[in-house]
């Protein structure tokens, strides 16, 4: 009987340090669990500062395409030139929607449009050119053009793109489109647009 009684004392014992170290164990997951909510906390803060500076730095770029939007139409309002063509008429931010006839609705907006009688000039700028943008061009503004404006159907159309910078071989890229590039620079805008492809 003394040797079961020295049992359950041990086993009290073990008992007693378990419920201890669970204890123990229970302080620890909840000090993880206020850092844990503590991290949380941080990272959702980081969050929304991340969103801010995007959001400001989204602000930087439309200002500087903005900027970079009216200088190159300033300079074709005053030469209505490109490409050696001479334009009539130059209108800024041109936006259209239409329904075709197989129901499908069409939508763009043009930055720039030179006109005359037998040709229209397109000419889009950024503040920083990219890749897509020239896919953009080509591949979907040009293409819903004469759709939007049956007016210039029988019209040769040209394609330009304006930016303050560009990223690596995109402007390459468009010249060997056949598409005419305006850099602002200063007060002065740099124009290569010879070899224009007809669209």
């Amino acid at each position: 009987m003394e040797e079961w009684r020295e049992e359950l004392a041990e086993i009290r014992a073990i008992m007693a340090e378990n419920a201890k170290k669970m204890a123990e164990n229970s302080e620890n997951m909840a000090e993880n669990m206020k850092g844990f909510a503590e991290l949380r906390e941080l990272q959702e803060e980081n969050a929304k500062g991340f969103a801010e500076l995007r959001k400001q730095i989204g602000g930087i770029n439309k200002s500087a395409g903005m900027i970079a939007e009216e200088q190159v139409y300033n300079f074709l309002e005053r030469t209505m030139t490109f490409g050696g063509h001479h334009f009539d008429v130059i209108q800024q931010n041109v936006h259209s929607k239409r329904s075709l006839s197989n129901g499908k609705k069409i939508e763009a907006e043009y930055d720039v449009l030179l006109i005359n009688d037998v040709s229209v000039c397109i000419v889009e700028t950024k503040s920083r050119l990219r890749e897509d943008d020239i896919k953009d061009l080509t591949q979907d503004k040009a293409l819903k053009f004469k759709n939007l404006f049956p007016m210039y159907a029988n019209h040769k159309l040209y394609l330009g793109l304006g930016a303050m910078s560009f990223e690596k071989g995109v402007r390459e890229e468009a010249k060997k489109l056949g598409i005419g590039i305006l850099k602002p620079k200063g007060d002065f805008v740099e124009v290569y647009d010879d070899n224009l492809k007809v669209y």
